[in-house]
């Protein structure tokens, strides 16, 4: 992981609300836990902008991704299991078996994410949790996608992206 530090002014860094990751660019990180051909974005919100609480929690994140991606699968097949019918009530009968299918085995729901984010919110002083929130588009909900907030590297929340307000 190649990290880069760029000197901002008080007004320039005012302005800045992202760090954009391209997970293209890094193949381990793409494979893992990204599962799709475009970009991941890299959020770390501009108030507490670049502070070492946040870059630890994003290593430790990233350093630990391998193992992360069964229990994240796990998390998401089971929170899409326990909503399915609930996002296929009222959905267009012609797409709701493409949009929302019935899945057998968990490592398919990688399959139905795509454009993942990953947001690094301030972190908590002391010996308080890290936490990473990590947002995908997704086929079921299209107009609130898929939120999963990690403390220390366990999965704590799966739901709406709302869950990122949550942090901010």
């Amino acid at each position: 992981m190649k990290l880069m530090t760029v000197q901002l002014n008080n007004e320039q860094r005012a302005r800045i609300d992202y760090l954009l990751y391209d997970c293209q660019n890094d193949a381990s990180f793409a494979d893992t836990l990204s599962q799709c051909e475009s970009s991941a974005e890299l959020h770390a919100f501009a108030e507490q902008f670049n502070t070492d609480r946040q870059r630890s929690a994003f290593s430790r994140f990233y350093e630990n991704q391998e193992a992360l991606k069964p229990r994240l699968e796990d998390a998401i097949f089971t929170y899409y299991n326990t909503m399915q019918d609930v996002f296929r009530e009222g959905y267009d009968p012609d797409f709701v078996d493409e949009d929302i299918p019935r899945l057998e085995e968990s490592g398919e729901i990688w399959g139905l994410m795509s454009d993942l984010q990953v947001f690094i919110p301030k972190q908590a002083e002391g010996a308080a949790p890290w936490c990473i929130v990590l947002l995908w588009e997704c086929t079921w909900e299209m107009e609130h996608g898929l939120g999963v907030r990690l403390l220390n590297g366990e999965v704590d929340e799966v739901g709406e992206q709302s869950i990122v307000q949550e942090n901010m």
